[in-house]
């Protein structure tokens, strides 16, 4: 089908463009990585690519590998403490859908002390930027 041969042809392309080290083809190829759009699903090359992406300061990829640390997967070892930090670095990064997850584990107490105080403060802030929708879908990512 089209859609197949265009995430096949892209895959391809990212792939060639990530072997020379460009951040956002590293990030966009180990997300069909992570997916199995184009190639074969294979969390271990996503993390590959996605930590190689954040040691060039891509915030998206900070915001999937905290995913990715917060459910153990692609051989990444399940810790909350490290995944808040992921996240958190995706925020600085300017990622601001990782607000949301930042504002769960500050609600919750998930691998950082809970405070309530610090969950609304980034609430608000996902919800001033406009990204309450986005925020509200990867909240339910998380649970």
């Amino acid at each position: 089908n089209g859609a197949m041969q265009s995430w096949t042809a892209a895959a391809r392309l990212w792939r060639q463009a990530a072997e020379q080290g460009y951040a956002p083809a590293l990030l966009c190829y180990g997300m069909l990585c992570m997916e199995g759009g184009g190639v074969p699903q294979d969390l271990i090359e996503a993390v590959r690519n996605l930590r190689i992406a954040a040691d060039h300061g891509e915030g998206n990829a900070f915001s999937w590998l905290g995913y990715l640390c917060e459910c153990g997967k692609g051989g990444m070892k399940r810790d909350l403490a490290e995944a808040a930090r992921l996240y958190s670095e995706a925020v600085e990064r300017g990622n601001y859908t990782a607000l949301a997850q930042v504002a769960v584990f500050f609600e919750k107490g998930r691998g950082i002390a809970q405070s309530d105080e610090a969950a609304a403060e980034f609430y608000a802030k996902a919800s001033e930027l406009g990204g309450a929708g986005e925020a509200l879908f990867n909240m339910a990512l998380i649970h």
